[in-house]
């Protein structure tokens, strides 16, 4: 059977789908094929759909999520199915599915990112949130900070909205937005340390960051220097420090901003 679910023509795959439709490991493999018909891949998802939704949890019901799993990944499967699938928990291959339209995975997330705290958590944690909804989840009241590091962990979260989390109130995602800041630098963005020189940022260990980076300009380290001006030693010696790495830049004018 699963010879004839793999290799078999279109005519035998149906005849599987009416006759084993509870055949979970057969399913599983018809729901994959990428020539199965529209209306089989519909019938797959009616039955499992309704199963793994009875019992999510049980054994029967995480071998039924298989089949939906497959389903969601096969760039045939319908529009209509890839939208139904769109609130099923794990099953983020229908967001990247082709075949799901972007307008409808748009509005899902935008649903999802006004709803409840477990609805807010899921669109900051997901990588297709636009980034309106992820700078709109940066400020999430959620007194616990779930949500808004999601947001600072997610990997499609702007720049410009990580430089904003740099001032959460909660320590462990300026923490995490620090280093993140930290390790674009250090991939070569050419405009973060300009727009970190600029922000009057009171975070001294990110604008030391910026200082020690060999692109930052002349004018980008007389702000950070200006900025640090009187403010603790340590703060000073690291930027100073930071000027081993501008062997060219005026380094007893940058100094003498510091009283």
């Amino acid at each position: 059977m699963t010879h004839v679910a793999v290799s078999g023509t279109g005519t035998q795959r149906h005849a599987l789908t009416v006759s084993y439709l509870s055949d979970y490991v057969l399913m599983r493999t018809v729901a994959c094929h990428k020539e199965t018909s529209a209306d089989d891949l519909r019938q797959i998802f009616g039955y499992y759909n309704n199963s793994y939704a009875y019992d999510p949890r049980s054994i029967k019901g995480r071998h039924h999520w298989t089949v939906l799993s497959c389903l969601a990944a096969n760039p045939q499967a319908p529009s209509d199915i890839l939208i139904a699938m769109l609130p099923i928990p794990g099953l983020e291959a229908a967001m990247s599915n082709p075949g799901l339209p972007r307008a409808a995975l748009t509005q899902f997330l935008e649903r999802q990112s006004r709803g409840d705290e477990s609805s807010r958590l899921h669109a900051a944690a997901c990588r297709h949130s636009t980034p309106e909804i992820l700078e709109r989840l940066a400020s999430d009241p959620d007194p616990f900070g779930s949500v808004r590091m999601a947001v600072v962990r997610n990997p499609s979260t702007p720049s410009r909205t990580i430089e904003k989390m740099v001032r959460d109130s909660d320590f462990r995602i300026v923490e995490v937005a620090r280093n993140r800041l930290i390790r674009e630098l250090d991939a070569g963005d050419p405009t973060l340390a300009h727009r970190l020189a600029a922000s009057h940022s009171t975070d001294y260990q990110l604008l030391i960051a910026a200082a020690c980076h060999r692109n930052t300009t002349t004018e980008d380290l007389r702000l950070i220097f200006q900025q640090s001006s009187g403010h603790y030693g340590w703060v000073y010696d690291s930027l100073v420090n930071c000027l081993d790495e501008h062997p060219d830049a005026p380094r007893a004018a940058l100094l003498s901003l510091h009283h």
